[in-house]
This record gives structure tokens, C-alpha cells and sequence, in this order.
């Protein structure tokens, strides 16, 4: 448990603190065994990109690779390939499960958040996809109910 106290301010300067553990600003960089917190940045000589702080090799080699063409593919087949065919048109619901699954990965740190765009069209499609294909069932449905049929 953490109590906190009041202590009154001083004119005195405070004094400097006890000798760091760390090593200093210029060996940091020198010596290769430190694992330092900050990244450092990418070295290459033909690439004049400045903002290559990030390492996604590092953090592919530790998350599950994203599927986001596929949900996006199964998303836009269900929504294009709906009108015309109904088989398409089951791999709507496909695709948002997936999609929803995906994004919670994502979201966890478990999956590669790279594809995290795709996998969002792709649950939007399979979104749209199901929604057709509930009113595509319930008009089926009605015509069948007012005697109409095909």
C-alpha cells in the first residue's frame, strides 16, 4: 500500500542523485551487449527514410501473421458474388466471424497489426453481405407466406 505525505518546499537546491547504474550516453551506443530501452534506428545506406524506428521483422517473428486478404476477399465475394449466386452469399457471415475474431487477435497483441485495414473492410463486407442476405431469406420467406411463390 502506497501512503502519501506532504513534506514542505525548500529554498535549498536539491542535491544531485547517486551514481547511475547505467552506462553513460556514449557507451550506450558503443556496446553492443547493452539491451537498451530506446530502439535504435535501421541502418542502410540506400535508404534516405529517417523514420525507421519500428522493426516489424522483430515483431512478425512474434505475433501470428494477419489474414486480412483472405477476410477481405471472402467479404467482397460474399457482397459482389451475393446477387448472383446464394453460395457467395454464405461467406458473409464467414467473413465477419473471422473479421471479429481477427481484430480481437489484433487488438491483443497476437496477431500482426499491419493487416489490421483489410481485416476491417473485409468484416464491413461481411457485414453488408449478411445483412443482404437476411433480407434476401425474408423476402423469399414472404412471397412464399402470400402464396406467391416462384
Amino acid at each position: 500500500m502506497f501512503v502519501a505525505t506532504t513534506t514542505s518546499v525548500s529554498a535549498q537546491p536539491v542535491s544531485a542523485p547517486a551514481a547511475s547504474t547505467q552506462p553513460s550516453q556514449s557507451q550506450r551506443y558503443d556496446d553492443d551487449d547493452y539491451d537498451s530501452p530506446r530502439r535504435r534506428q535501421d541502418v542502410d545506406d540506400n535508404d534516405d527514410d529517417f523514420d525507421d524506428f519500428h522493426h516489424p521483422r522483430r515483431l512478425r517473428n512474434r505475433v501470428t501473421p494477419h489474414r486480412g486478404g483472405l477476410v477481405l476477399a471472402l467479404g467482397l465475394i460474399a457482397v459482389v458474388g451475393g446477387f448472383s449466386f446464394c453460395l457467395p452469399a454464405i461467406l458473409g457471415p464467414v467473413a465477419w466471424a473471422l473479421g471479429s475474431w481477427d481484430l480481437r487477435e489484433i487488438r491483443d497483441g497476437r496477431m500482426d497489426p499491419e493487416g489490421r485495414g483489410m481485416t476491417q473492410a473485409g468484416q464491413v463486407c461481411g457485414m453488408v453481405a449478411t445483412g443482404l442476405l437476411i433480407l434476401g431469406v425474408l423476402f423469399i420467406a414472404f412471397m412464399f407466406v402470400l402464396g406467391g411463390g416462384f
